[in-house]
């Protein structure tokens, strides 16, 4: 319940001042970063110099880092990687994986072994 209060939070903070992002320094940690890429999504900054007096040059490091992911096609690559890499090592997605493969394993051979009764039948 706690991330999702500060998730909505994030959004809460962005939708009531779009233009002030020191409204991500009263965001905890962890969504921080989350934080500052709605920030950098609503106001769309595309090159580094577009950076530049961004918010009197608060974050500019962290803006320069949100278009060189944005713009840069192998960091694109690389996040997407990172992002899918993250997806799929979580918990949840084991289980939830364990459990399809699992089930289409039972389902095959239940299919096989029914296919070889009925096969049977007809001799």
């Amino acid at each position: 319940q706690v991330e999702f209060r500060e998730e909505c939070y994030v959004y809460f903070a962005v939708m009531r001042s779009p233009g002030d992002i020191t409204t991500c320094g009263s965001v905890s940690p962890n969504y921080r970063d989350r934080c500052l890429e709605v920030f950098f999504d609503r106001t769309g900054p595309k090159s580094p110099d577009d950076c530049r007096g961004l918010f009197g040059n608060a974050y500019y490091d962290e803006c320069v880092g949100y278009v060189n992911r944005k713009g840069n096609p192998i960091q694109m690559a690389l996040s997407l990687v990172e992002t899918s890499w993250t997806v799929l090592t979580s918990p949840d997605f084991v289980v939830w994986a364990s459990v399809l493969v699992s089930v289409t394993i039972a389902g095959f051979i239940a299919y096989v072994v029914l296919k070889t009764k009925g096969k049977e039948k007809e001799v």
